[in-house]
């Protein structure tokens, strides 16, 4: 199955990071940083603006006009596109959204009484997931970005089960199954380190008192203590039997 989707997209998104670059860096838009104030991020908008736009042209350009065959390097070059996106919304939204929400708060705080993005936590890593949920649903993801998108921690999720003919077709058993069984392996494998962490020869000995509660002021109290176990006779204790039997 090839993965890699014919699409103008990824070069046109690379060009654009690369042109925003380019006009920071030109003095071109001095105006707008200094009224957001995001002077202090002016060395990484040129950073990332030429390295991902430049990364984002070349393999925009190879997916236009390369021949796509099936393979590795044709699953892992799909992403390219994905990231591309989850990149340039991660721009607009630390770059001009969080800023911007700022000025609108410190705007409204006479009329208010308050910052309300201060009061709500408006930053850049909240609108980002709010931003991720209206693409997924309200604009949808486009065929192009699906690969890359499933590698976002955004926010932006696809979802693990649907009944959409389109997403359907990308579960191709023969290739997946090895996939599943390396995670659900690596899963066991870091489990029972936390076990071994505690004391415990596996993950099926960890009692309540293994684990810790972090409270206010930054206090801890284990678990057991928190919440005790059930004592004998109550309604949610083990019967002896039972418990024999689970262990």
């Amino acid at each position: 199955m090839v993965y890699t989707k014919r699409t103008p997209w990824t070069l046109i998104m690379g060009v654009i990071m690369v042109a925003y670059a380019y006009l920071v860096q030109s003095g071109a838009l001095a105006g707008l940083i200094k009224y957001l104030g995001t002077a202090r991020y002016t060395g990484e908008m040129l950073t990332l603006g030429y390295a991902f736009g430049g990364i984002a042209i070349a393999i925009g350009l190879w997916q236009l006009i390369a021949k796509n065959a099936e393979g590795h390097i044709d699953y892992y070059l799909s992403t390219i596109g994905g990231l591309t996106f989850i990149m340039l919304v991660a721009f607009i939204v630390k770059w001009g959204l969080d800023p911007q929400m700022g000025q609108w708060g410190r705007a409204a705080r006479p009329m208010l009484g308050f910052n309300f993005a201060s009061v709500m936590n408006l930053n850049y890593v909240v609108m980002g997931i709010i931003a991720g949920i209206v693409i997924v649903n309200v604009f949808k993801i486009p065929d192009w970005a699906e690969n890359g998108v499933r590698l976002s921690r955004l926010g932006l999720k696809t979802g693990v089960t649907t009944h959409h003919k389109r997403l359907q077709r990308g579960l191709v058993v023969d290739e997946r199954y090895q996939r599943v069984a390396n995670y659900v392996k690596n899963m066991n494998k870091e489990i029972d380190m936390i076990a071994l962490s505690c004391g415990c020869r596996h993950a099926r000995e960890l009692k309540r008192e293994h684990v810790r509660i972090v409270q206010s002021a930054n206090q801890s109290i284990a678990l057991n203590m928190l919440y005790p176990y059930p004592t004998a006779g109550s309604r949610g204790a083990v019967k002896p039997a039972a418990a024999s039997a689970a262990a």
